[in-house]
């Protein structure tokens, strides 16, 4: 079965609303990003909580996407570390790009979801 990206939208919306889809890659690439700066500069969770000026379980909260960012705290972060941030606001047929496996990946939490275009199935991700 073939299915556009505004099929696979709609299938997975009678499930997900929109706006839990938007902030959970939000809250993925925010986490990603820590975590992948972390170790770059070599440091321990612990280390980098130090630096930070926050407890090391906020930073396990941080890189694990258990933590609901405010547009104040990536700005902390950022200044923090250095770097600058933006956002960007894309229209639904970018939002939802099929990647090389014809799969669309949408990361919830630590977790993630596949959802094949060719079948409309769910498969979720070892963690």
């Amino acid at each position: 079965m073939s299915t556009s990206n505004k099929d696979m939208f709609e299938f997975m919306s009678e499930y997900i609303s929109k706006s839990d889809i938007y902030a959970a890659q939000a809250i993925a690439k925010i986490s990603m990003f820590i975590f992948k700066r972390r170790k770059e500069m070599g440091l321990s969770q612990k280390a980098f909580a130090e630096m930070m000026d926050v407890t090391q379980s906020m930073v396990s909260k941080w890189e694990s996407a258990e933590y609901n960012f405010t547009i104040e705290s990536i700005a902390k972060i950022s200044e923090k570390l250095n770097v600058s941030f933006d956002l960007e606001f894309l229209t639904e047929n970018h939002y939802f790009a099929k990647n090389s496996k014809n799969t669309y990946k949408l990361p919830l939490g630590a977790r993630g979801w596949n959802f094949r275009a060719s079948d409309v199935a769910i498969e979720q991700e070892a963690a």
